[in-house]
């Protein structure tokens, strides 16, 4: 049985909200903003630097790109986003 794209999306977003999801997003009760800005970073770049290797490679096989490279972009914008609030942050 195939899972449309968009309900999937929504089962995942369903699980990473749950308090009980052991991958959720909360801020562990000892780690300060910082830190978590920090997590966050480390974590984007790593999405970036995965993102354009998916990138790549879908260009090497001749395959459709297109929404791979928006969400690329997605991520950048996010990325930006958390180093902008660790500077305000720090400023």
């Amino acid at each position: 049985m195939k899972i449309k794209a968009g309900a999937r999306s929504q089962a995942h977003v369903a699980r990473r909200s749950s308090p009980r999801h052991p991958r959720c997003d909360q801020m562990v009760s000892s780690e300060t903003e910082l830190e978590m800005l920090n997590r966050h970073i480390r974590m984007g770049a790593r999405h970036i630097s995965r993102q354009r290797e998916i990138i790549d490679r879908l260009t090497e096989l001749g395959a459709p790109a297109e929404q791979a490279i928006e969400l690329l972009e997605l991520f950048e914008v996010t990325q930006a986003l958390h180093i902008a609030h660790r500077e305000r942050l720090l400023n």
